[in-house]
């Protein structure tokens, strides 16, 4: 990608009573920053509240005034996802087929989660039942062609990301997979035109690059 040239702005000379002005705006300007910074960082008790915690007690807020709605809890699941609280994540999203059973987002990210914990039992059934309700989701093919390499079943791996791959062909990831997958079957060929072409789309793809350079010439 070609670098963008920064334009810079033609200095103009300033009157002495427009730089007074300049400077007096300044002072008080950066007081109140000052003051502001003086509050959030040492004012109140040290307190560093980082943004996913942030993220995750807005969704706390926002379940508890309405507890039995989907879409809120669903938001709550992703927020514990994030933390990587996975156990948490699961609950939230079992807590969302209470309501709604046929919630896409709560199956699919069940799924996640699962595959995240290594239950790869358990993820494979969420996401077939995730796609049961949305068929063409590249996301959970890709997912489930993961659990299946997870599993050693590389001709299903295969099948499920050929699926993502005809879905979105322009997403890297779902290309090394199915080099992956293509690896594992013994269709080197195949392997390093995937790599290669997650590779063209993502050149800082560290893991395709490493998987290029291991198959032999």
């Amino acid at each position: 990608m070609a670098e963008l040239s920064q334009q810079l702005p033609m200095q103009r000379t300033v009157k002495p009573i427009t730089g007074i002005i300049i400077i007096l705006v300044s002072v008080l300007f950066f007081s109140g920053v000052g003051v502001a910074i003086g509050k959030l960082f040492f004012w109140n008790n040290y307190q560093n509240v980082s943004r996913a915690d942030a993220i995750l007690a807005q969704n706390l807020e926002q379940v508890k005034a309405d507890p039995k709605n989907p879409n809120k809890l669903a938001n709550l699941g992703w927020a514990y996802f994030q933390k990587q609280d996975y156990e948490q994540a699961i609950a939230t999203y079992k807590e969302v087929l209470k309501y709604d059973n046929n919630h896409f987002t709560a199956k699919a990210n069940l799924g996640l989660s699962y595959l995240s914990m290594g239950k790869y039992d358990r993820a494979e059934d969420y996401l077939k039942q995730a796609l049961k309700i949305v068929p063409k989701s590249d996301l959970v093919h890709t997912n489930l062609g993961i659990v299946y390499i997870k599993k050693g079943q590389y001709k299903e791996a295969k099948q499920e990301l050929d699926l993502a791959y005809r879905i979105n062909p322009g997403s890297a990831d779902i290309l090394y997979y199915l080099g992956m997958a293509n690896e594992k079957l013994g269709n080197l060929a195949e392997a390093k035109y995937m790599y290669t072409e997650a590779l063209s789309l993502d050149p800082k793809f560290t893991k395709a690059t490493e998987a290029l350079a291991k198959l032999p010439n």
